[in-house]
């Protein structure tokens, strides 16, 4: 699905990443600071890489060699951060309205559709300083669903909440696949999250990736959270 052999540097730091990830449900898996948000900031265009290639199936995102980087607006992604990233002055509807102009993957589901699955109908007229946590992740989830013509990228969406509102979440990101029909790449330093919600995983450490395979042999297989 994603494939990426690319070296970026960031200050005096270099990374270098490799890899064909094959799952529609792939976990990014990393101590903080391994350099996973790194690897899809590249992915989706946010950081240009010195060298290289990031291809999404046939489609070439980037290519040194022959001089292709797409802006970010023309790959495709739906990208949730872990701060939401809402714009303060639009309201609810607004921010999702900005996502579905976005939109041009074939069949892109419905605004309303979007809405009913996320259950955001009681906040659509409302500003997202008036929302809590919970409520602005969905908004954001729902903003980067209507964005999104190839695939997602979710980066620590739950980090900033609390374990209840966590699982709640969860829930919603549970169905996305089935729902949306999606793919995505979901960055966690938490192994519950990454068994719960992907079927592949990528091991990111010190500026590289170090393991992929499946998700539960991924982290058998690695000592890198088990002192978290």
């Amino acid at each position: 699905m994603i494939s990426f052999d690319f070296t970026v540097r960031i200050e005096d730091k270099n990374f270098r990443f490799a890899a064909d990830l094959l799952s529609e449900r792939t976990a990014i898996l990393g101590r903080s600071g391994a350099g996973k948000s790194t690897l899809v900031k590249a992915i989706a265009g946010l950081l240009r890489p010195e060298s290289g290639y990031i291809k999404f199936g046939k489609r070439v995102f980037f290519d040194s060699h022959s001089g292709v980087d797409l802006p970010p607006q023309k790959r495709g992604i739906g990208f949730v951060f872990q701060n939401h990233r809402l714009f303060p002055f639009m309201s609810v509807r607004k921010n999702l309205m900005f996502g579905r102009q976005f939109a041009r993957r074939k069949n892109t589901l419905s605004f309303e559709e979007v809405v009913r699955f996320l259950e955001l109908k009681p906040l659509l007229n409302k500003s997202p300083s008036k929302l809590s946590g919970g409520e602005s992740q969905r908004v954001a989830l729902g903003r980067a669903m209507l964005c999104a013509e190839n695939f997602m990228i979710l980066d620590e969406p739950l980090s900033s909440l609390d374990p209840v509102l966590s699982n709640s979440l969860q829930g919603y990101l549970e169905r996305i696949h089935s729902f949306a029909g999606l793919p995505f790449l979901y960055i966690t330093h938490r192994p519950n999250e990454a068994l719960r919600l992907t079927e592949e995983a990528l091991l990111i450490a010190d500026g590289q990736n170090v393991l992929l395979g499946k998700t539960d042999e991924v982290l058998n297989q690695s000592q890198f959270l088990r002192s978290e």
